[in-house]
This record gives structure tokens, C-alpha cells and sequence, in this order.
């Protein structure tokens, strides 16, 4: 099979956002940018010129809406997975493009079928006030030490290795650490339900943070949550895509001054496999 190119990376990313957006524009449903992806927006107009991924953040109410009305679409050119799919094990949504498959180098990956370029759909939920930093990072504690659960009770995950010899070695060296983190539940669905509950814990509150925090930004991505109810077009390469409006507040708390170019040995994409063509 022939590699994909990062230009028709990009190009496909683009397809998959424009799709996310006329799907979203043709329901009343709003959305953002998220992550890279809008800081691309704000400082370059586009991609980041190193990177070529996409990132999409909604409201939880807005995100189970954008589920059944993803799936309930017929689309040749573009496929969806979500939590309910059997396999798949995060707690977020890819669409993603049939014209392509992917190589995984992660083994949470391993046991997704047919799964091609993507763009992440992130949901944003309730969380405490962003001044509450103590109960925030408890909470994310607590988050992380479920998902290391659901991760380690997927098939293989705990040995995953390339190498044939090293992958019993691992088997057999891991195994109690596997056992002490299954807690005597070994199906990683159980776990990924009891994460999904604990995600929207706060979202009937009265609390005024919200964000998705099982990010690479984790507690970062808690922001107060009246900046998710106000959008606005943004500039992306030749084409409009929707931000929040107070996408400076969103930049600052991930980025500190997000303006600011990060060293170049830090301008690395950070694809976590290899794409091609089918």
C-alpha cells in the first residue's frame, strides 16, 4: 500500500473537518476548533506548519446529539466511532476517512478495525471552578486511574511489543501489575462505562468550569464554562471553520503565550501511526 503523503494528509483532514462542519452547521450544532488545531487558526491561519491533525471540541449535550446524527448518516467517503463501538476504547469520537487505514503504533489501537485518518471529537463537561486547582487535580487523578485500568484490561495492551520475544517476556513479568490495575474486572467496556459516568459527574451541578481533562493537556483544559456558550467563524487555510469567541482564555490556560513559536526541536507532528492508502 502507498504511504500518505503529509500535504494529502492535510488535505484529508481538511475534507473531514469540512464534513464535520456542514453536518454541524446543518443541525444547529455548535462546536470549536480544539487544541493544535485552533491555536493553528489564531497564529498561522491554518495548520500548524508542522503538525496536520484535527481537533474538534462540543458541549456533552451537543456531542450525543452529533453521535446519533453521524450514525444515522450514510457516507461513503467518511465513517464515525464512538465509545459504543466494540474495540474502541477512549472516550471520545473519530470521524474518519474510508479511503484510508492506518498502521497503529499504540496498543489501545490494536483492537480497532478498519479505523482510517481521523479528527478527534472531544465532548466538554461540567468541571469545578478553574480557581478549585486541588479538587480539579483529585478529579483528574481519579480519571487517570480508571482509564489506566480500562487500558491495561484491553487484549494484549499490557504486553504489547513488536517483538515476538519480548512480547512473553512482558506477558509474564506484567501479568500481576495486570491483575492488581483489573481489580478483578476484566472487560475494559465495564471500565469504559464506569469512566464515562465519572466524566459527566459534575454536569447536573451548579459548577462553573468545564473541559475535557483526559487530554495530553490534562487539568490545563479546565476553563470557566461560559466561554463554551458564544462562537464565531475563524480563518482556516482557505476555508471558515467555527471557535469559541474567547479562544484567548481556552490558548493561555493549554499554552501560556501561544504565540510564541516553541523551540524547533519541539516542531514534531504527533501521529501515533502510520497512514496509507488503501
Amino acid at each position: 500500500m502507498k504511504k500518505v503523503s503529509r500535504n494529502e494528509n492535510k488535505k484529508i483532514v481538511i475534507g473531514l473537518l469540512d464534513y464535520f462542519d456542514a453536518i454541524c452547521r446543518k443541525n444547529n450544532i455548535e462546536y470549536s476548533l480544539a487544541g493544535g488545531t485552533l491555536l493553528g487558526a489564531v497564529r498561522h491561519g491554518g495548520f500548524i506548519p508542522w503538525d496536520d491533525d484535527g481537533d474538534v471540541i462540543v458541549t456533552r449535550d451537543n456531542y450525543e446529539k452529533l453521535k446519533k446524527v453521524f450514525y444515522q448518516a450514510k457516507n461513503d467517503e467518511f465513517g464515525f466511532m464512538s465509545e459504543e463501538d466494540e474495540g474502541y476504547y477512549y472516550v471520545f469520537s473519530k470521524l474518519y476517512d474510508r479511503r484510508t487505514v492506518l498502521e497503529t503504533l499504540t496498543p489501545q489501537d490494536a483492537e480497532i478495525k478498519d479505523l482510517g485518518v481521523y479528527i478527534d471529537i472531544f465532548p466538554i463537561d461540567l468541571l469545578p471552578d478553574p480557581s478549585k486547582k486541588s479538587e480539579i487535580k483529585t478529579f483528574y487523578t481519579r480519571l487517570m486511574d480508571i482509564n489506566t485500568s480500562m487500558f491495561m484490561t484491553i487484549p494484549g495492551f499490557y504486553y504489547f511489543n513488536n517483538n515476538p520475544l519480548k512480547r512473553i517476556i512482558k506477558r509474564f513479568i506484567y501479568y500481576p501489575r495486570y491483575l492488581r490495575r483489573a481489580r478483578g474486572e476484566k472487560n475494559p467496556k465495564v471500565w469504559q462505562k464506569y469512566l464515562l459516568s465519572e466524566l459527566k459527574k459534575y454536569d447536573s451541578s451548579e459548577e462553573c468550569g468545564a473541559g475535557f481533562i483526559l487530554s495530553e493537556y490534562s487539568v490545563k483544559e479546565c476553563i470557566p464554562k461560559k466561554a463554551f456558550e458564544q462562537y464565531m467563524d475563524i480563518k482556516f487555510e482557505d476555508r471558515k471553520f467555527r471557535s469559541i469567541k474567547d479562544n484567548k482564555i481556552y490558548l493561555e490556560s493549554l499554552y501560556g503565550d501561544y504565540m510564541k513559536l516553541p523551540p524547533k526541536d519541539k516542531r514534531k507532528p504527533k501521529h501515533a501511526y502510520i497512514s496509507y492508502w488503501k
